[in-house]
């Protein structure tokens, strides 16, 4: 009986000590930047004046403060609207709920939490409500719901790190997904009803990007349903935008303002987001790897 006993205790004193080892891993997640923060509504401001745009794709309107016209860059379906390659706005081509990088993602979300996740807004609906848990709340759970709320808090961390403030507006129309940054915003809209999504980024060069978003989605309308990158980009040349090279425009830094400096690149802010995102899901894939946790992958 006293080995039975002493068995016993052995036993419970690995499996504490293996909890407390998960725990420890798993902090760096539960305590990263942002993690802990919350979304609140979106209120729609006044348009002084707008004027309507016209991707081929998608229409809207934008205050008619933000000149010049929209061009292609580089061919790759990535719009910029400025003046001089000042981009003050960049709309990245739409996907779909059915796109090779958002839609194993959502049918990954949707087995894990057991019903249907139909869209991007949807999606990062349920990462924003995650909020951190410890190791021990997590073993209550079970495994699947475990595993999902770990995948949340994951990608949770990725879109959010970096990011003074969220903020959500909901129509019966649209699903908006609104991000602040130091330097820029970022801006996701889904049309509820087809399941289209497209990301914008608002630059520096704006003033008042509060007045841009309401009036993108006081009108925003979705002309396509399937958002291949070759039928994106026939739509914006049937649209009369032309294509322009990233070439052309100077190394500058994104997000710089000043009129005495060279043209700001709209595509390198793209593309420097994106390096971001990747660099960091590679660090917390790492991170997850010795907890034994996978990274999931994010659109």
């Amino acid at each position: 009986m006293r080995t039975f006993f002493l068995a016993l205790c052995l036993l419970l004193s690995a499996v504490v000590s293996y909890v407390f080892y998960l725990d420890h891993k798993l902090a760096p997640f539960m305590n990263a930047p942002g993690i802990h923060l919350q979304a609140n509504s979106f209120t729609p401001v006044s348009v002084a004046k707008g004027r309507r745009i016209n991707l081929g794709y998608a229409s809207f309107s934008i205050p008619e403060s933000i000149h010049g016209d929209p061009v292609n860059i580089d061919s790759d379906g990535i719009v910029g609207i400025g003046q001089h390659a000042h981009y003050a706005l960049v709309f990245y081509p739409p996907q779909n709920s059915h796109s090779a990088d958002l839609g194993p993602l959502l049918q990954e979300t949707s087995a894990l939490i057991g019903k249907p996740v139909k869209n991007e807004f949807e999606l990062k609906m349920l990462e924003l409500a995650q909020q951190p848990l410890s190791i021990w709340q997590l073993v209550g759970m079970g495994q699947r719901k475990a595993a999902a709320c770990a995948a949340l808090i994951l990608l949770k961390s990725i879109d959010v790190s970096n990011v003074t403030a969220v903020r959500i507006l909901e129509s019966d129309r649209l699903g908006l997904i609104i991000r602040n940054r130091a330097d820029f915003t970022s801006v996701s809209i889904t049309d509820l009803k087809s399941g289209i999504s497209q990301g914008i980024i608002i630059t520096s060069l704006v003033k008042d990007p509060d007045e841009v978003i309401s009036a993108i989605a006081s009108d925003y309308d979705v002309h396509l349903t399937e958002t291949d990158i070759d039928v994106v980009n026939r739509l914006i040349e049937g649209a009369g935008i032309k294509v322009v090279t990233s070439s052309t425009t100077s190394d500058q830094s994104p997000g710089s303002t000043s009129a005495t400096q060279e043209p700001f690149d709209g595509q390198r802010v793209v593309k420097g987001i994106e390096a971001e995102i990747i660099k960091r899901k590679a660090e917390q894939a790492k991170e997850g790897e010795g907890s034994g946790l996978s990274q999931p992958s994010s659109p």
